[in-house]
């Protein structure tokens, strides 16, 4: 594994095991919904865009890459606009 793939990963946990609870207050359930989301962006990434979550940059998820998330969501995924919010 390579050492920035471990910095992200360790990252990734400290905000949905720590931050999130912690100093959110966060319950369970909400963390929960924020992880599986967080992985679906990930799916999206790699299957629509053919990036690898080492590859994701910050500057990938602009405006129209999101938009093009939320949509696919919607018509792949069959979830309705508010749960897609």
């Amino acid at each position: 594994m390579s050492k920035r793939k471990i910095i992200f990963m360790t990252l990734l946990e400290d905000y949905f095991e720590t931050y999130l609870p912690y100093s959110r207050g966060l319950s369970p359930n909400t963390i929960n919904s924020y992880e599986q989301s967080f992985l679906l962006l990930l799916r999206f990434m790699l299957e629509e865009k053919g990036k690898k979550a080492d590859d994701i940059r910050f500057s990938d998820l602009n405006y129209d890459t999101l938009l093009d998330f939320f949509n696919w969501l919607e018509t792949d995924r069959l979830c309705k606009p508010t749960t897609r919010n």
